[in-house]
């Protein structure tokens, strides 16, 4: 299914007309991260972000690393227009040459994607690790996030190689 329902693209668009109306209900439990600021890493042109990261540095020196994910929740509600066509889809294809999408375009590249507005709002696990690199703790939570910084997988790997680190083995 590569055309959507006239009813499915309305609530898309009446939610990315009227973002600023929609009650957020996490909003009591939704953490700012926003001063953490975020890097999204994604291909070379990509349209919608739905994922970044960021370091918190906690009191006791260690690192949090935090991985943000694009809270589709946040928009979308069980039972809407919008989540029943999702269902039916099952996931985003992407093809060489062509994507086809769970949700409409402007939906997926205005309000679920991190960084299309300043703020964004993001489903974040952050993670501390031990000496050994094992999980020593994490937590789940909503979030608000800035995204800083996009960059491309090349642009990251070229960071990598200036400050001579591989990520491979």
């Amino acid at each position: 299914r590569d055309e959507y329902p006239s009813n499915v693209l309305a609530e898309a668009r009446y939610l990315v007309e009227n973002y600023e109306r929609v009650a957020d209900t996490d909003e009591r439990i939704r953490r700012d991260m926003r001063h953490l600021g975020a890097y999204a890493i994604d291909r070379e042109g990509a349209a919608e972000v739905d994922d970044a990261v960021s370091i918190e540095y906690l009191d006791n020196g260690r690192e949090k690393l935090w991985i943000h994910i694009a809270d589709v929740s946040r928009w979308v509600r069980p039972g809407s227009k919008l989540s029943l066509e999702a269902e039916k889809r099952m996931t985003s294809l992407y093809m060489p040459d062509e994507r086809i999408s769970m949700f409409p375009e402007i939906l997926t590249t205005e309000l679920l994607s991190l960084g299309a507005m300043t703020d964004s709002y993001a489903l974040s696990c952050g993670v501390t690790l031990n000496e050994e690199g094992e999980v020593d703790s994490y937590e789940v939570c909503p979030s608000r996030v800035r995204i800083t910084q996009r960059l491309s997988y090349q642009q990251l790997d070229d960071i990598l190689a200036a400050q001579n680190i591989t990520l491979d083995g």
